[in-house]
């Protein structure tokens, strides 16, 4: 479950050279099976890492989650075990797309909205409270890459890509080491009445209950997510 406390255990995927470009498509990752899913927010993660850097790639599959990401952003955390109150963290918000696009082909108008996704980041160093706002250049000259795209489908694709030198915590991070990854968007839980289609888990009807008609069928509606991993960085590949 994405909202589970305890973070999902995973090893990430290593690393070939020149394989991932982080431009908000999922081409490159298409191999790789997810390493955390939730069936609730229909939201998967991927991780894969050489010596060098770290790369995640996020995948929204509700439309109206992407949409909530889309006008709110995200943020991707990062801390070590036993260093909880030592955080580094990445937000990023995409810059206001067109209102309609003229294209009649979804494909272009897709490829053209992510071009524009690009927000500027906000990152923020443990010990500080204050975020550092960058643009996309100046965060790729400290060695970091972040987009947020959106396919054909409404689904918001996220990547990112960390040198590990720029993600600035107290132990060095290599190969082998464990890295608790955060990725939540931000969003109100407002109440409304289930809709059509949606998952329950919990069975139909009012489970012998007598209530006000009214109160049937209602649930709050996610508008956030919060998926939590504990990955332990992959070493070279034999």
């Amino acid at each position: 479950m994405g909202c589970t406390a305890s973070p999902h255990r995973v090893q990430s995927t290593w690393l070939p050279p020149d394989k991932i470009t982080v431009d908000g498509h999922e081409d490159d990752w298409v191999d790789i099976p997810p390493h955390y899913y939730d069936e609730e927010s229909r939201v998967s993660v991927r991780t894969m890492n050489n010596a060098d850097s770290l790369f995640v790639c996020a995948t929204v599959g509700s439309r109206h989650l992407s949409r909530q990401v889309m006008n709110n952003g995200l943020t991707l955390r990062l801390n070590l075990d036993g260093n909880e109150g030592q955080e580094w963290a990445l937000a990023i918000k995409p810059q206001t797309p067109p209102n309609k696009p003229e294209e009649r082909n979804r494909d272009q108008a897709s490829k053209n909205f992510q071009t524009k996704s690009q927000g500027f980041v906000d990152i923020t160093y443990p010990y500080s409270s204050n975020p550092v706002t960058m643009s996309p250049a100046e965060a790729r000259d400290k060695g970091i890459e972040a987009v947020i795209g959106k396919n054909k489908y409404g689904q918001v694709i996220f990547e990112a890509h960390l040198t590990l030198d720029a993600v600035a915590l107290l132990k060095e991070i290599k190969p082998e080491t464990k890295v608790n990854i955060g990725i939540e968007s931000v969003g109100p839980e407002t109440p409304g009445k289930q809709r059509s289609g949606s998952p329950s888990g919990r069975g139909g009807g009012d489970g012998g209950r007598k209530g006000r008609k009214g109160d049937r069928g209602s649930k709050k509606v996610l508008n956030s997510f919060k998926a939590q991993l504990a990955v332990t960085l992959a070493k070279t590949s034999s």
